[in-house]
């Protein structure tokens, strides 16, 4: 795309780092490798220090001259250590190359490429523990993925924490790996939201920057996260071709939370706020207000700024059904907003009375109906007939006799619950969690709670 730069990650080979809490697997044949120790830093989760426990033979210059005496212990200088690869990088390439956060950043060719040194951790850091276990209700990324990401480890690259009163010896754990496998692990639609979302964001840049001053505090590396969590907490089923622009549409809600929070979470490290120094008084309340004009626009949004042209929203403007048709329907905007339609849906099917009588009526509107708001009303319907006959049959697993007689009546009952938990929160999804609290199964109900009370669940959490 015009205007698009490279990235590049030059990893030292001969250079290994190892977690704190690892340094029994310090492996004994070093292969002239030198080793570094991963140290806690006066910073925010996602930093730390390294601490040099073993010099190697072969040992490049930009390394040997970072290294820096702390009392009785040697440790690596970030700053010294970026200052000195742009130097020799410079050099090399007979280029004047600039510091861009933790990379050294030269025009070639009429492209901005961006080059960062790095050294490859073979531990997960303990950071990212909780990215490891936390509950996936929708399976993303799965088992298997997972457990190739954290064999794989992560990188070290030479920058501190801009909210640190002191980042000369820090270095920031870089999970670019294994984003690059989370990416081509997405599918074609959510790549394509994906891709949109950065189109958007070049398309802004110009106003972002008349507005705050700063084009970096929304980066492709914030909108990279906003899909990451987006794909995870959403199923499958949304992404659709035909629900392209929704979940486009989602993924800027998300991003218009984080902003009125001031809280962008780190994907890996939830802890670490990625607004944090950057999205805070009024350059918050700028944004804010920016963001929030674009999405009262809708399909317009897409219309915005003139850095690719003609924009996608001019394109889409001009899609016509046959040669002289009238524009698309489903590009049409509604007379009355969108939210306002959802909000009497929902009131319609709270008028319906759930008992055991009404599933079987429920069920046959859902088979007949041809209308997606007939078929929205018969499906909450009959998943709410489902949940009330599970809560009324529920103690009624003590006059069984045996163990198993009481396990197939209470699987039943939980049968009955799941597609309520699979559509909303509350009470689909606390109902569950109030069965597995019930039946002893303590685990399941925490992971439970501990998913409707992260962050994201807190700031962006409807009942669908």
């Amino acid at each position: 795309m015009k205007g698009s730069d490279g990235d590049i990650m030059c990893i030292e080979r001969n250079v290994v780092v190892l977690c704190h809490n690892q340094m029994n697997s310090v492996p004994q044949n070093k292969g002239g490798k030198s080793v570094l120790w991963m140290r806690p830093a006066n910073s925010r989760p996602g930093y730390v220090r390294l601490e040099v426990v073993y010099l190697g033979r072969q040992i490049s210059t930009d390394f040997y001259s970072a290294i820096v005496p702390v009392g009785d212990q040697y440790f690596l200088s970030s700053e010294v250590f970026q200052k000195k690869f742009i130097d020799l990088m410079g050099h090399y390439l007979q280029i004047d190359a600039e510091i861009h956060g933790p990379a050294a950043a030269f025009q070639t060719y009429g492209v901005k490429i961006y080059t960062v040194g790095s050294f490859k951790c073979i531990n997960w850091p303990k950071e990212a523990n909780e990215w490891v276990i936390r509950p996936r209700l929708h399976g993303w990324p799965d088992k298997t993925l997972r457990d190739e990401i954290v064999h794989d480890g992560c990188h070290l690259v030479p920058v501190g924490d801009k909210t640190s009163p002191d980042t000369f010896l820090q270095w920031r754990i870089s999970f670019a790996t294994a984003e690059r496998k989370l990416v081509y692990s997405l599918s074609r639609v959510q790549f394509l939201v994906y891709g949109l979302l950065k189109y958007f964001l070049k398309q802004i840049s110009d106003t972002l920057k008349q507005i705050l001053g700063d084009t970096d505090i929304l980066s492709s590396y914030i909108i990279k996260t906003i899909v990451f969590h987006a794909v995870e907490k959403t199923p499958c089923s949304l992404w659709q071709e035909k629900h392209t622009f929704i979940c486009f549409m989602l993924c800027l809600n998300i991003l218009i939370t984080w902003v009125k929070a001031g809280h962008c979470p780190n994907y890996f490290i939830p802890t670490n706020n990625m607004f944090l120094g950057k999205v805070h008084g009024e350059n918050k309340q700028k944004l804010l207000h920016f963001l929030l004009s674009l999405h009262d626009m809708k399909w317009g949004c897409l219309s915005v700024g003139t850095f690719i042209q003609p924009t996608i929203g001019d394109v889409v403007d001009n899609i016509w059904i046959g040669t002289n048709g009238p524009l698309c329907p489903c590009l049409c905007f509604p007379s009355i907003p969108e939210c306002e339609r959802d909000l009497e849906l929902f009131r319609s099917a709270e008028q319906y009375s759930y008992t055991l009588a009404s599933l079987p009526v429920s069920l046959t509107f859902l088979c007949k109906s041809k209308t997606e708001n007939d078929e929205f009303l018969s499906y909450v319907t009959t998943i709410h007939s489902l949940s009330f006959v599970a809560m009324g049959k529920f103690r009624e697993h003590t006059k069984y006799r045996g163990n198993k007689e009481k396990y197939k009546y209470l699987r039943k009952c939980k049968i009955f619950l799941s597609p309520g938990a699979s559509v909303c929160t509350s009470p689909g999804l606390l109902t569950l969690a109030t069965y597995y609290y019930q039946t002893g199964n303590y685990t399941k109900t925490l992971n439970i709670c501990r998913d409707m009370t992260t962050s994201f669940k807190n700031i962006y959490s409807f009942d669908l």
